[in-house]
């Protein structure tokens, strides 16, 4: 083969590789005398030079040979591509990592490794943590407990996650949440142990704020709810007193003392009202109620709500009435002693805001509910204050 018909050749090949999806192995088989003619400019574009003669046999292994060479060179190439972008993300990660090797069996799993984040956090650069073991993180607050949990799993050779308190090299604390799992090599043996931690003081200081902020908040129940109960004590024995004697004022006398002694009783009876529904409150919050279902008839709790609120409106040009079927015939299962509390709280309300017209308690049936109802002829709540209807301690206006 002479020059210009190798140049011919080396350039067709190069059109070749060009196009080629995938790798190609290129063989020259060329004679003793036309190897020797072969300039060094032919190599850039074949990969083998081979003599005369050359066996099928022979040019088949070859060919194989260079496939397998190739196969080696693009794993070792990605594998390095993996290795520097590995290296690059443990360089830069915001977490610590820190690598030991796989110890004696013994516990001394010397520090091998440790990213620029390891030392953000701790205080030691690299080559003071090198050679030595974690333990030298640990310090008097570091519970023994998960360390125990540790060495177990570092024994059994599996990952293991623990939260628990180290130390910086300034000899401050901080938590961390520690992430630990087990290195192998190509044949399943643990060589070292890579450990991933988080500092997560923030996070546990603030959880460790908010259990105290809880304990507080139920100490102060506790103690609101003895104070109230000390209050139903106090407070409910001289008002039944002073009610029972301003209805045998209202009874025995005339005229102007009636009408006081009137003013007397419905204000008395108006605190002792409040005081009942600032001790279902507190028991509400504390947790106190408990609910025993039972078969309720709401036609008969309706009516009886009538009757028990119906002399409250005396001496107001307001009526109280009830509508539901005749027929109807509503049983649910509930409290009935709650569900009359909510019903009277809600007529107490109308009675409050109502001057003249008609209070209506309205029960109807729907499918598997029943809807209870409470309607007055008073001024009603405006659209602006309904978001605030369930605020506590608010109202739209102060009352009558």
């Amino acid at each position: 083969m002479d020059g210009p018909s190798l140049r011919r050749h080396r350039e067709a090949l190069q059109r070749l590789k060009a196009e080629a999806a995938s790798y190609l192995p290129f063989l020259l088989v060329l004679s003793e005398r036309q190897s020797q003619a072969v300039g060094m400019e032919v190599f850039d574009v074949v990969d083998e030079v081979v003599r005369r003669p050359l066996s099928r046999v022979a040019l088949h292994g070859r060919v194989r040979a260079l496939l397998r060479a190739r196969s080696y060179a693009l794993e070792a190439e990605a594998q390095s591509r993996r290795a520097r972008l590995l290296d690059a993300s443990v360089e830069e990660a915001r977490d610590a990592v820190l690598l030991t090797d796989a110890g004696t069996g013994r516990g001394d799993h010397e520090v091998v490794y440790a990213n620029p984040a390891f030392t953000e956090m701790t205080g030691y650069e690299e080559d003071e943590i090198i050679g030595r073991n974690p333990r030298v993180l640990q310090g008097p607050e570091t519970d023994r407990a998960p360390l125990d949990r540790i060495r177990a799993a570092l024994r059994e050779e599996r990952p293991v996650r623990e939260e628990m308190i180290n130390y910086r090299k300034d000899g401050t604390a901080y938590w961390i949440e520690l992430n630990i799992a087990p290195v192998y090599d190509e044949e399943g043996t643990v060589t070292h142990y890579a450990s991933v931690q988080r500092d997560t003081t923030a996070r546990v200081n603030y959880e460790q704020q908010l259990a105290q902020a809880k304990k507080e908040a139920e100490r102060v129940s506790d103690l609101k709810t003895a104070i109230l109960r000390n209050m139903s004590h106090e407070i409910r024995t001289p008002l039944t007193s002073i009610i029972g004697f301003a209805e045998i004022i209202e009874e025995e006398s005339e005229g102007e003392q009636t009408e006081h002694a009137s003013v007397i009783r419905q204000g008395a009876s108006r605190l002792l009202e409040t005081l009942d529904s600032v001790l279902m409150l507190a028991k509400l919050h504390g947790g106190a109620v408990e609910l025993s279902p039972e078969r309720v008839d709401l036609v008969d709790l309706v009516e009886e709500t009538r009757q028990l609120m119906a002399p409250r409106l005396e001496e107001q040009a307001v009526v109280l009435r009830t509508h539901h079927p005749d027929t109807l015939e509503v049983d649910v299962r509930g409290g009935a002693s709650l569900v009359q509390r909510v019903l009277v709280n809600l007529v107490s309300n109308a009675i409050k805001y109502t001057e003249e017209g008609e209070i209506v308690l309205r029960l109807r049936a729907e499918e598997e509910h029943a809807c209870l109802q409470v309607a007055d002829t008073g001024p009603g709540i405006s659209d602006d204050y309904l978001p605030h209807l369930f605020d506590a301690f608010t109202q739209e206006s102060s009352g009558l």
